[in-house]
């Protein structure tokens, strides 16, 4: 049984929804998606959500987030901390949960704020390729200096 070929916009979505999809080297869209962090916000008024912004894979401007997944993040910063901001890596998922929110069934570990939670979970052998690279290996939050520096400065 031989299946139909699939458009780069098709293949993108499937990777957006986490579905396999056969990737070949010269698809870069595609492995970005693959091979970037992914961060989803759920439970959160208009009003929670206004304390973030989303920092995308690109890393030049931030976005106001809204109840949903992003498929390609460096983290995101939030108001009440100036000097950090909360780095997910490459071989990691974030979920960012408001108080009333539901957390994720599976999770590596956890950090609570003022209302809100963040739950992350990683693909377990991975962080040594970001620690290579010179960055950070797990999520969290971080001084925006040296190996955690990104280039967006805090935007509120």
């Amino acid at each position: 049984m031989t299946s139909k070929p699939v458009t780069i916009s098709e293949a993108i979505e499937r990777v957006k929804e986490r579905e396999v999809v056969a990737v070949f080297p010269e698809d870069d869209i595609i492995k970005r998606n693959f091979l970037t962090g992914k961060l989803t916000f759920a439970g959160f008024t208009k009003e929670g959500l206004a304390d973030f912004r989303v920092i995308p894979e690109e890393g030049r401007k931030v976005v106001v987030p809204e109840n949903k997944k992003y498929p390609a993040v460096d983290g995101f910063w939030w108001r009440g901390d100036r000097a950090k901001w909360f780095k997910i890596p490459d071989h990691a998922e974030a979920w960012v949960v408001s108080g009333s929110g539901e957390k994720p069934a599976r999770f590596d570990s956890s950090v609570t704020r003022e209302h809100f939670s963040v739950f992350w979970k990683t693909l377990p052998g991975l962080g040594w390729a970001s620690s290579l690279r010179g960055g950070v290996s797990e999520p969290g939050f971080y001084l925006n200096a040296g190996p955690s520096r990104i280039g967006v400065a805090w935007p509120f």
